[in-house]
């Protein structure tokens, strides 16, 4: 087996692993019941922002960095940050990550918003179906 072959190989099964423990955490999830996150406008963000997206809630707030998740990531921060009063630490908590890392976030959602149409687009559906969810879910605990 030559050199490439073999890390060939070693991504592959890499790859078989991760997908299994993304598996895994969904499940564990969906079992809970519960989010990461103790903020209830939040955890309805994230949890509308990964469905949008189509990624498991709990990527949101793992350290993975690929630009899908980070870009739902940076999404669901800047999503907070515009429909909660809550402060830049305790929605930067909801995602593990820092205040500086929210800053970043909105920063760079304002500048995809500005320059990718698209983006823009699926930015604002996006923070319209997390408005109606906020709105549904204060709703049913109003109930």
């Amino acid at each position: 087996m030559t050199l490439s072959q073999k890390i060939h190989a070693t991504r592959m099964a890499f790859q078989r692993w991760q997908n299994l423990a993304n598996e895994v955490m969904t499940e564990i999830d969906a079992l809970a019941g519960k989010t990461l996150c103790p903020i209830e406008e939040i955890a309805t963000i994230q949890a509308t922002v990964a469905r949008y997206c189509s990624i498991p809630v709990h990527l949101l707030s793992a350290e993975v960095r690929t630009d899908h998740i980070a870009h739902a990531r940076q999404m669901a921060m800047t999503i907070s940050r515009e429909l909660t009063r809550h402060t830049n630490g305790s929605i930067a908590d909801c995602f593990r990550r820092t205040r500086t890392a929210l800053d970043h976030a909105m920063r760079a959602v304002r500048n995809r918003v500005q320059t990718d149409a698209k983006f823009a687009r699926e930015f604002a559906e996006c923070l319209e179906l997390c408005r109606v969810a906020i709105r549904d879910r204060k709703q049913e605990v109003a109930a």
